[in-house]
């Protein structure tokens, strides 16, 4: 990192907005019912850890905080991760007339607070990188290419439908897929990777991806994206990894998160493990140092991921499934997690 000590932020706080729970019942296509009464939204462990692993601290937004509190809130932020599996986009790719669920509407206006607020940094001459992440990949893509359709996010039923004009990929049928990842240009100027990381990612299947869509690189409105990384599916070219080329905002369309915290996906990981771990690793080191640029401080520990329960994998399925909580394939789906809004019996 090309930044000088005395400037260098060396505890770098890192928000990370959470997940509704609709989310989950999405995930498992509403074949059972998510006790959704007892909590408001979760954060899987592997995301708070996979930064930790590089230094960062960890904050949860949760998503249904009013504006003011999450502007107080990143305010003594360095940076923010947007993630999850299924983009609210979904919900109305395939039928144009599908109302979103409200707690996905109000994600998405949360999801804006935070780009504007970042927006505004930057242009105030105040490095804020954002992360995308899985659903986050297509948020932040979508959050500046149809601006005007998150500025008018309504609760309303009878709200504006966005229609989808092949701004994404069809890539997969499949929940899984592992992938090179081939970079064509550099991350940033400061170039993180060597020749050496670039050329074994290449040829190594060192990606875990859960994503079913990617984003168009031929479509006219990606013109304020840099194409890092890129992979074809049916002669359509789609962005692996992405970077705005006036802001420190990227995308990812896998999760860097999975390999090194989210054991209970081992067997779905590719055999390339030690490449795979140094890349989601080196992942991590990036933006953790982006973060570092940024030297917002902290005001009170009290908002940091400490002060929350990491529930296990046993209590996590007890909090989602109270009545058959046991049943193995949930064990392969869901990991330690944090829950927020959590109501006790």
């Amino acid at each position: 990192m090309n930044v000088s000590n005395h400037t260098l932020n060396n505890k770098p706080v890192i928000g990370i907005l959470t997940i509704p729970l609709t989310e989950w019942s999405h995930k498992m296509k509403n074949q059972h019912a998510i006790n959704s009464t007892k909590a408001k939204s979760y954060l899987p462990e592997a995301y708070v850890r996979w930064i930790e692993n590089s230094g960062g601290r960890v904050v949860p937004i949760q998503y249904n905080l009013t504006k003011p509190i999450m502007l107080g809130l990143l305010a003594q932020m360095n940076g923010v991760i947007i993630c999850g599996e299924s983009s609210t986009k979904n919900f109305i790719r395939n039928h144009f007339k599908t109302d979103i669920h409200p707690n996905m509407i109000r994600w998405m206006k949360s999801a804006f607070v935070i780009y504007e607020f970042a927006k505004h940094q930057n242009h105030q001459d105040k490095y804020f990188p954002l992360l995308g992440i899985g659903k986050g990949y297509e948020e932040l893509y979508f959050m500046e290419a149809e601006t005007n359709y998150y500025k008018n996010l309504s609760m309303n039923k009878k709200r504006k439908k966005y229609k989808l004009n092949n701004e994404l990929i069809k890539i997969s049928d499949k929940l899984i897929k592992n992938r090179a990842l081939r970079l064509i240009k550099p991350l940033s100027k400061f170039n993180p990777f060597s020749k050496k990381d670039v050329q074994l990612w290449g040829k190594k299947k060192v990606i875990y991806s859960t994503a079913y869509y990617g984003i168009n690189i031929h479509k006219k409105k990606h013109d304020f994206l840099t194409i890092h990384a890129k992979n074809r599916k049916n002669n359509n070219e789609f962005a692996m990894l992405y970077s705005f080329k006036e802001y420190p905002f990227y995308g990812f369309n896998f999760h860097p998160e999975v390999v090194h915290y989210s054991w209970s996906h081992n067997e779905l990981i590719n055999k390339n493990i030690n490449e795979t771990v140094d890349f989601s690793q080196k992942l991590s080191y990036f933006f953790v140092d982006e973060c570092r640029r940024n030297n917002i401080a902290l005001v009170s520990k009290k908002i940091l991921i400490y002060n929350y329960t990491l529930h296990s994998l046993d209590n996590t399925l007890r909090i989602l499934f109270p009545r058959n909580w046991e049943m193995v394939q949930f064990k392969k789906q869901f990991t330690p997690t944090y829950f927020f809004g959590l109501i006790k019996n």
